[in-house]
């Protein structure tokens, strides 16, 4: 699977007082440092990864990577995670996540990276990602952010191989009532530049209630948008979106 599309985790690993060892089909660690964990709409019409608020593909928040060998570890108030592509994964091997954070149950703030080096059609052709992330629970409240720096040389279909630099900052709260139903409220920014080019520029914005029946069933309802100015980064073309989803 060297375009990262199908499938879910798929592995064989090793867990003692060492930590995590696993090899196989693996989770990032940068989309799962901050990044979906900080999103309680993932995998709905409202998530944020989809619609502007935080970074997508394999080495953004999609999916999983595949032929990965990976490690973590947990040291009092220290986490941390790395995978390492050992086999070519859309042109050469070597590509990495990793996620260092601090924290306990009451606030956590870190920081990760990923890099894709495809390689297919030049030596410079490659992805790169970084991102700080934090959050605080204080009473029934909870405040969580995370700031995100990408490096495409590979561009867009419409620009060709060349060089994008984008920006991400996302932020989100809740608060809960009565310990089973919390209130959320999710806004973010996003711009990319190219150089010779309009500057493509994005918000996202998502405000909804869930209900937690049980440990397994849930309701929730809630509305969200985004819009999008110059996108691929041609001047006009601008596109939005509105949601309404129970």
């Amino acid at each position: 699977d060297p375009v990262h599309t199908n499938g879910r985790e798929a592995f064989v690993g090793l867990k003692g007082g060492f930590g995590q060892i696993e090899l196989g089909r693996l989770k990032s660690a940068y989309k799962y440092y901050g990044g979906v964990k900080y999103d309680p709409f993932v995998t709905t019409e409202l998530e944020a990864r989809r619609y502007g608020g935080m970074s997508t593909g394999a080495f953004g928040h999609n999916s999983f990577l595949s032929d990965m060998l990976a490690y973590q570890g947990k040291f009092g108030m220290v986490s941390m995670r790395i995978t390492y592509g050992l086999d070519e994964q859309g042109g050469t091997d070597g590509d990495y996540t990793a996620g260092l954070k601090f924290g306990n149950k009451k606030w956590e703030a870190g920081v990760a990276l990923a890099h894709d080096d495809n390689g297919a059609t030049a030596a410079d052709d490659a992805y790169d990602a970084m991102k700080v992330f934090g959050k605080v629970n204080f009473g029934n409240m909870a405040i969580r952010a995370q700031y995100e720096t990408t490096e495409d040389e590979n561009g867009t279909t419409t620009n060709g191989n060349i060089k994008q630099e984008g920006e991400i900052l996302f932020a989100g709260f809740d608060v809960k009532f009565g310990g089973k139903t919390t209130l959320t409220i999710q806004l973010a920014q996003n711009t990319v530049e190219v150089a010779g080019s309009p500057d493509q520029e994005g918000d996202y914005a998502a405000i909804g209630v869930t209900h937690k029946f049980t440990k397994k069933t849930r309701i929730f309802a809630g509305y969200g948008e985004m819009s999008g100015d110059n996108l691929d980064n041609v001047t006009g073309a601008n596109n939005g979106r509105d949601a309404v989803t129970v």
